[in-house]
């Protein structure tokens, strides 16, 4: 499954750059959705099993969802300490971070039954002043 995620995440991050290079984006703006493919990458690298997405709103808003399969991990894994863990990782690791107000992490946990398959989602939102981001 890590290899097929690695490759959508290759495949996301060649659609990122074309998509600054099209609309002629310059300066820090670009720099910051350059600056969400190698962070894509660390994330998956570090919850490798996951399926992650990550997205920029108006340039101050990071929003990281991590979708989960019910029986890849317990829902208590997947709480708001697990979320911290992951927006103070985005905070060490995303080169942009100093733009942003907002880290949002959510979990996207599916669950398959006999007859209906079924998502839930949490969410949580945190600001990278009140994170453990070490120096930024």
């Amino acid at each position: 499954m890590l290899k097929r995620n690695r490759g959508y995440v290759a495949l996301c991050a060649m659609g990122l750059m074309v998509a600054v290079f099209l609309t002629g984006c310059a300066g820090e703006g670009s720099q910051a959705i350059l600056d969400l493919a190698p962070l894509q990458m660390q994330l998956l690298g570090e919850y490798g099993g996951s399926n992650v997405v990550i997205g920029l709103q108006d340039d101050s808003t990071l929003s990281v969802t991590i979708a989960e399969d019910a029986s890849g991990s317990p829902e208590s894994d997947l709480g708001a300490e697990k979320a911290r863990e992951i927006a103070e990782f985005v905070c060490k690791h995303y080169g942009s971070i100093g733009r942003i107000d907002t880290v949002d992490v959510a979990f996207e946990i599916r669950r398959e039954g006999s007859m209906v398959d079924a998502t839930g989602r949490v969410a949580y939102a945190f600001v990278p002043a009140e994170l453990a981001c070490s120096g930024r």
